[in-house]
């Protein structure tokens, strides 16, 4: 009986990525993400901390956020961000119009985060839901494109050593052919040298 693919939501796994004051768990057997260590006693089995964003590459990404944005958004992010990535996470929440324009900038460089740190965990395949699938959905896309090229450029190397033995192979019978030729041609000089001998002697 085949097994129905787990399903993950990347939008709820983005979130627990950026939200540094609560510690979030996977739950490997059934692929569920846990929040806060209060449920976490409630649950049992093996639990693996997720990972949060590092100070360095959060910052990076909020710099060139606050690029593409006027003054005011910018000062509004700037603020939120002194304390930790929760209170920008909150504002995303109060202003739909930032958060659009903030996964439209991060969302590609926040999924292959995730993703990454799924398949550390394990997990290759699986179903993404949330508005940041259409970003995994790119990134396979993308992964499935670069394989087919990759295959082709083999076949086209093998194509190519094909014809370089077989060229080789051609070069060495015609060599073996001229070979024989010159071979054949001494012999026959070879010949006509003792008949001539022979007519020497007859003529003494």
């Amino acid at each position: 009986m085949p097994t129905t693919p787990l399903s993950i939501n990347l939008d709820r796994m983005v979130d627990a990525m950026l939200d540094t004051r609560t510690a979030h768990y996977w739950d490997p057997k059934r692929g569920k993400l846990i929040r806060g260590s209060a449920e976490l006693e409630d649950e049992k089995g093996k639990r693996v901390l997720l990972d949060t964003i590092g100070n360095r590459k959060f910052k990076k990404l909020i710099d060139g956020f606050v690029k593409l944005l006027d003054s005011k958004d910018a000062k509004l992010i700037a603020d939120a961000v002194k304390g930790s990535p929760d209170k920008f996470n909150k504002l995303l929440q109060k202003r739909p119009d930032l958060k659009k324009e903030w996964v439209t900038f991060a969302g590609r460089e926040l999924t292959e985060m995730v993703i990454s740190w799924l398949t550390l965990q394990g997990v290759e395949e699986f179903v993404a839901t949330g508005e940041m699938a259409r970003f995994a959905m790119e990134m396979a896309a993308e992964a499935a494109e670069a394989e087919e090229s990759d295959e082709d450029d083999d076949e086209d190397e093998e194509e190519e050593e094909d014809s370089a033995e077989e060229e080789a192979e051609g070069e060495e019978e015609e060599a073996a052919e001229e070979e024989e030729e010159e071979e054949e041609e001494g012999d026959f000089g070879e010949e006509g040298a003792d008949e001539s001998d022979d007519d020497d002697d007859e003529e003494e």
